[in-house]
Formats: C-alpha cells, structure tokens, sequence
C-alpha cells in the first residue's frame, strides 16, 4: 500500500512494525518487498512522492569542498518512489572477488565478508533487477554476437557491465509495493531524528516530519537505513530527538572515507590495424539485452605496480566528451527540469543521438538493429576505485534546511595513489593495444602531469558507514548491524570499506537481500524468543 505521510500519520503513531525501512530507492525496496513476502510487517519512510518535485529535491542542498569539483550531492541524488532508479542507466555490474580480500598494497582494503558470501544474493539481485535468467558467460555472449572475444594479453582483461530492461525500480516492482499485505509505503515523510530507550541500546523511535509540520515517531522493532551515501552520513550525523549526541557518532568513523568513482577521459584511440575498436568495444545487444565492454587492470597487474581497481571503455566522443553520457545527461536535466543548465547545443547534440538514445531504450529497436558504429573521435574513458582510507569526509554544517535538519558539507579528496592507478592504466592499455597493432593511444599531457582538473565523479556515493570486523575499523558490523545499538541497521553503499571500480548499486541490492535474510530468519525470530 502506497498512502501519503499526512493521510497515514495517526494510524502509523498507533502502530508496531516488525521493520522501519527509511528510503525507498532500490534498496530500500528490496529489503522491504523481501520481509514483507516473508510476512513481516513493514513501513518504508520516503521523503519524496510518485514523481519528480523540485521542492523536494531542494532537500538536497549542501556545500562541498575538496582537491577536485564534486558534482553529485545534488545532481546523483533523487528523493521519490524508486529514488534514484528512476534517473539511472540501470548499469549491472558485480564486483570481483578479489576486492573482498585485503590487498597488501593497499591499506584498508578488503570487507569482513567473502565474495562467496554474497554469491546467491548477487543471483537474488538479478531477479530482483529484472535479469534472472540472462547467461552470465562473457565467451558465450561474445559468441552470440558473433565477435571474438578479445585476448588482450597479460596486463588487460576484458569485463560486460549490463542493463536493467526498466530501470525503476518502484515501477517494475509497482504491483507487489501497492498489494503486498503488511507492507507500508508512507511518502513525503522525512526522518528527522531518533529517538532511543533510556539505556542508549535500542532505537524506539524514527521521528517522521512532512513539510506542513506534522510529526509522528514511527515505532519498529528493527529500523534499517536506505537512503543512500551521502544522506546516511547526514543521518546518522544529526542529533537525536532530545538534542544530544548520537551514540554512534562516537567512534568518529561515522561520515568519513567517503569516496566515489573516479572518471577521467584519459587518451584518444585511433584505429591502424583492421580492426575496428570503437565497434568491438561498442555497446552491443543479444536479443533484446544490453552490454557494454570494458577493458581492465589485470588483478596480477595491479599487484605489480601497486595498484587501485581500474576500468576503462572505448567511447565516442566530441571535444572530449563521451557522446551517449552527454545525451543521457541531457534527457535527465529536461525530466528534472533543469532548464537553466541545458545550452541550445546540448538539444541539438540529444537530437543527433537520438537513434542511438531510441536503441538503448526500445527492445525492439535492439532486436532490429543490434550494433551501432561509432562515427566521431574515439576516447579511452577511465573509472577508477579510491583508496579505502581516503580523506574523503562527509560533515553537517551550520545551515540547516526548512525541515529543521543540519545540511551536509562534503570534502572530496584525491590522492596520489589514483593518479599513479589511472595513469598506470593508461599506459597499460597503451602498450596492449600499439604491441597489438591495433591502435595509436596517445595519452593527454594532463594525466601524465596527474593534474586534478582532468578528474570528475560518477555519483556512486560510497562510504561514510563502513562495515568493519569491530568498532575500531567500522561503523556496522558483518550483518550491518550498528555497533552502537541493537536494533539499527544501515544498508547500502555507505556500508562499502572499498569499491573496486563496478557500479555499486547491483551489489548494494545483494547486500538488502542478504539484510533482510538476517532480519527474518534471526533478528526478528530472535526478538520474538526473547520478549516471549
């Protein structure tokens, strides 16, 4: 059941939930959906409505600081039913295991849980995405397309990312969020603050508030925290109810190592041999799925030369921009309503893509025309991992916003050891492709001066609420409980001790569907036992 937060507000105040998920993005609708079709009564908290409202995107609003410009406190971030699903590509791509483990060469790495852990909720994740059923084999996706999979040697491999087929989540999932019985959706209900029982132990109460001043605290036995990377660090940040320190925030981990992935576009590629790498690193499709190859720093590759995880793809590009990504951006300043940011050449560049922008949303355009070839400059774009330990922080300031909540201050942080991974790749791909003699990589002078200004983000929020093997080196523990308390969780890519380089909401969605496993089978159960 979907109901607005003003029209529910007495009827939640009267009411014991199993579960309080805050936010209502894809993971916060998986963790939901999962215990409500376990049975478990559930309420999700979300701060925006159905759609796009720019007043509720103003809840956004902050300030950043940093060696580099940080462009997504506000334009990665979306408050409303599927939350930033509604405005993503729906790119899947699962992590290797190899950044589960610690890295010798690279201080905090690794997680305090096993790719192999999460290995069937990655498979849960999938169905949850819409992917289920598609083969997961690189050879036998190459084979279909009838390309041969490159062989790039010792330094390189290769790497598919995939598409989601819609990539809303609250609208794939729209049937069972509005008929699920025990599940709540309340929307434009914002978290305020919690409230905690008298020994500091457990959460009682997530004080909700709507923009017309009514408040209601919401009841749970368990609360789990959904809302993204930056917004949990605010979270977790603010004061409680009666104004005092959260006893989380005592460990001072809590907002720190924020990190996101780092997007530089490194070299231009161009074409000697008879090969046609702008078509074989092209987006392509089998059936009515998308793919899109990319090309990245062997794991022994990266322990030689004392590496970060490192990807790139081969892209069209006009004066250094990747085509598609700037069309993409385009057409979500226009469903933003953006207005004032988009330049008359931005419409006139949309419309040019636009059959390729047509192919990547219509199945059956897939179907009828499987490839595109690439007509303008080629360009190595980079997407790399940050240091687990970077300097990286997320902080409240003295603004607060019109809700009463303390606005975020963001500091991002660059490091020497990106620039020499990047730069490392850069030179990697390079030496393959010119030994090959399929092409000419001519470096840009500004990443072989490793100057920041070449270096933007990707709007995947990571850190703040790492999960540790203890206190001293995490803020939630291995089930994303917070150590603090009893009864909180957190979920979500605030939770990562590292990234690796892949887009982090596919493991972001295993991670609440291995969360809400634990919430049904042992928190809750346990729960019972023990007031029975």
């Amino acid at each position: 059941m979907i109901q607005e937060f003003a029209v529910a507000a007495e009827a939640v105040r009267n009411t014991h939930w199993d579960v309080c998920v805050i936010g209502a993005g894809p993971v916060g609708l998986c963790l939901a959906l999962n215990l409500a079709k376990a049975g478990r009564k559930v309420v999700v908290l979300e701060a925006g409505g159905q759609g796009y409202e720019a007043s509720v995107q103003q809840l956004y609003g902050g300030s950043t600081d940093g060696d580099i410009r940080f462009a997504g406190l506000t334009e990665g971030r979306f408050r409303g039913l599927g939350g930033t699903s509604t405005q993503w590509g729906g790119q899947i791509l699962e992590m290797d295991s190899h950044i589960f483990e610690r890295r010798e060469w690279i201080e905090g790495s690794g997680w305090p849980i096993s790719k192999s852990t999460l290995a069937p909720y990655y498979q849960r994740a999938l169905e949850f995405e819409g992917l289920g059923a598609l083969t997961r084999d690189q050879h036998e996706l190459w084979t279909k397309r009838n390309v041969e999979q490159p062989d790039l040697g010792p330094l390189l491999q290769t790497d598919l990312s995939q598409w989601c087929p819609e990539r809303d989540m609250g609208r794939r999932h729209a049937e069972a969020i509005a008929t699920l019985p025990g599940l709540n959706v309340l929307l434009h209900a914002n978290v305020a603050a919690f409230e905690l029982d008298a020994d500091g132990r457990r959460i009682v109460g997530a004080v909700c508030r709507n923009a017309a001043g009514e408040e209601v605290a919401v009841r749970a036995a368990a609360y789990a925290l959904c809302v993204g990377g930056i917004e949990t660090s605010r979270l977790l940040l603010q004061p409680l109810a009666d104004g005092s320190e959260a006893p989380w925030t005592r460990s001072a981990l809590v907002g720190r190592n924020f990190h996101d992935h780092l997007r530089v576009n490194v070299a231009k590629i161009t074409n000697v041999g008879t090969a046609d790498l702008g078509q074989i690193f092209n987006y392509f499709s089998v059936g009515t799925e998308r793919f899109h190859p990319k090309i990245k720093l062997a794991p022994a590759t990266q322990q030689e030369h004392g590496t970060l995880d490192v990807t790139g793809t081969i892209v069209e590009t006009s004066d250094g921009v990747d085509n598609i990504s700037r069309a993409f951006t385009t057409i979500k300043l226009i469903k933003s309503r953006h207005f004032d940011r988009i330049v008359p050449a931005d419409y006139l560049h949309m419309l040019r893509h636009l059959p390729y922008l047509l192919w990547h949303k219509s199945a059956l355009l897939r179907r009828l025309k499987p490839d595109f070839a690439p007509k303008g400059d080629l360009s190595l774009i980079v997407h790399c991992e940050q240091s687990p330990l970077t300097a990286g922080h997320i902080r409240l300031s003295e603004e607060r916003d019109r809700l009463g909540l303390f606005k975020p201050h963001v500091h991002w942080s660059l490091s020497d050891l990106e620039t020499h991974s990047i730069l490392t790749f850069a030179k990697a791909v390079k030496q393959t492709f010119e030994a090959l003699g399929a092409a000419r990589v001519d470096i840009s002078d500004d990443v072989e001066m490793r100057m920041s200004k070449w270096i933007g983000d990707s709007y995947h929020h990571l850190g703040g609420a790492k999960m540790g093997s203890s206190e001293e080196n995490g803020v939630v523990d291995s089930d994303l409980r917070l150590f603090a308390v009893d009864n909180g969780f957190v979920c979500g890519t605030a939770v990562f001790p590292c990234s690796g380089y892949a887009n982090p909401t596919h493991t972001a969605i295993a991670l609440a569907e291995r969360l809400g496993d634990h919430l049904h089978d042992s928190f809750l159960s346990n729960s019972a036992k023990a007031s029975s």
